[in-house]
């Protein structure tokens, strides 16, 4: 991905904005009808995530820089989230327990098909022009996890485990590709009434099948991340961030609160 910063100065004010990440991505669902083409990018002040809606214009180009539609670009001035992952060498859960904060503008691309190639975006926020590229390195046709073949359970000691089936497909998909590097993540969304406030999620291997939350982040997200109603679900995905599958979502709450 790329970085390109803009120093801009304006009597003693002296801003550092920058994109500092950005992907575009095909994601699909176990709807097939639901499969959108999205654009995700953060701006930084600085070191520091912007908290304000201060974007005026911004276009996206294809790789023969033509501008792509942006019908529906959302602002989130707060992403709340713990992150961790299972460590194949060590055969073991780590999670960094902090509570990350970002921001960032999502939304969906109105083209049937994304291409192979690189993509640019130019956008204009507090009055300065920012521009950066990123790749989409093609389509991959990921299966879908089944949401009726996630299980969810508890056990005395408060540690959360969370399994489902991968499809063979999955299985012949990375041996027909050895060198296409791909994971899942198994990601609790915490929602107060309809509204999403916070996630929960581990990074664990494309064909593990299971993911181990700890009691002390179960304990976390009960009572750090402002939610009342806890839903699961698996994302499986390219490292390049290019594709994501996601399953429908299972209603976990009883379990976390039995």
């Amino acid at each position: 991905m790329g970085l390109f910063f803009i120093l801009g100065f304006c009597g003693q004010a002296f801003a550092t904005y920058s994109i500092s990440y950005i992907y575009v991505q095909h994601r699909a669902y176990e709807d097939p009808a639901k499969g959108v083409n999205r654009l995700y990018f953060q701006i930084k002040d600085g070191e520091n995530f912007v908290r304000n809606d201060l974007l005026t214009s911004v276009k996206l180009f294809n790789p023969s820089n033509n501008a792509l539609k942006l019908p529906d670009l959302t602002f989130y001035p707060h992403d709340y989230g713990v992150r961790g992952e299972y460590n194949a060498n060590m055969g073991q859960y780590t999670y960094d327990g902090v509570v990350h904060d970002e921001s960032g503008y999502s939304g969906n691309i109105d083209v049937k098909k994304l291409v192979k190639g690189t993509y640019r975006l130019v956008a204009t926020y507090n009055g300065f022009k920012i521009e950066t590229a990123c790749n989409f390195n093609g389509l991959v046709n990921l299966p879908v996890i089944d949401d009726k073949s996630i299980k969810a359970s508890m056990d005395p000691k408060g540690n959360l485990f969370c399994t489902w089936k991968v499809p063979n497909s999955a299985f012949y998909l990375t041996e027909a590709n050895p060198a296409l590097a791909v994971s899942a993540r198994a990601i609790i969304d915490v929602y107060n009434g309809e509204t999403a406030v916070a996630y929960v999620q581990p990074f664990v291997p494309f064909h593990m099948g299971q993911a181990f939350f700890p009691a002390r982040i179960v304990e976390l997200i009960k009572t750090e991340l402002g939610g009342n109603t806890y839903k699961f679900r698996v994302q499986l995905r390219t490292n390049d961030n290019n594709n994501r599958t996601f399953s429908d979502y299972v209603d976990i709450t009883t379990v976390l609160n039995p």
